[in-house]
């Protein structure tokens, strides 16, 4: 591989990265009863592919929503249900990349977050966090609960939902 950069500080080497699910996170925060709840799930899979000239090109990831954690069991067993999220049924989303677009400090990544087995056009910014050694590539994106047919009363839970991942990337063997 060669070494490349993303932006001038910055070098990241051509080709295949894997998600090392044990060092990544993904978390999320809604409004529930007028206070913010945050939560997280277990990212179980993900690839990020750099070209020859450093440009991001593809990007995919998925997490296990059936392994959700609010910090209240109840809340979580609640989402269970299949008017939230269903998870008997859908027990995972996935996000992959359509667009990849170069902005001020990182990437405008759009794609298809499929959720409930409902797909829903997504955009997530993007940057490579320069504050740790190693590839590590931050995102947040925020989405409308009600795309994915989640319905509660809007005083009970808030329709936007922010989503945040940290992915730690190692080269693909």
């Amino acid at each position: 591989m060669t070494e490349l950069t993303t932006t001038a500080a910055q070098p990241v080497a051509s080709g295949r990265w894997t998600i090392d699910c044990t060092e990544s996170t993904a978390t999320f925060a809604v409004r529930d009863l007028g206070r913010t709840v945050n939560g997280s799930v277990p990212v179980s899979s993900g690839e990020i592919c750099f070209d020859r000239d450093g440009r991001l090109v593809s990007v995919c990831g998925t997490v296990d929503l059936a392994a959700i954690d609010t910090g209240n069991q109840r809340r979580d067993k609640d989402l269970r249900n299949p008017r939230f999220l269903d998870l008997d049924t859908h027990s995972s989303a996935r996000f992959v990349a359509d667009e990849i677009t170069p902005d001020s400090d990182g990437w405008a990544v759009a794609g298809t977050l499929t959720m409930r087995g409902t797909p829903v056009p997504v955009c997530f910014h993007a940057h490579r966090d320069p504050e740790v050694s190693g590839l590590v590539v931050r995102a947040e994106a925020r989405v409308d609960r009600r795309e994915f047919g989640i319905r509660a009363p809007r005083v009970l839970i808030g329709h936007t939902i922010t989503m945040r991942i940290s992915a730690t990337l190692v080269p693909a063997p």
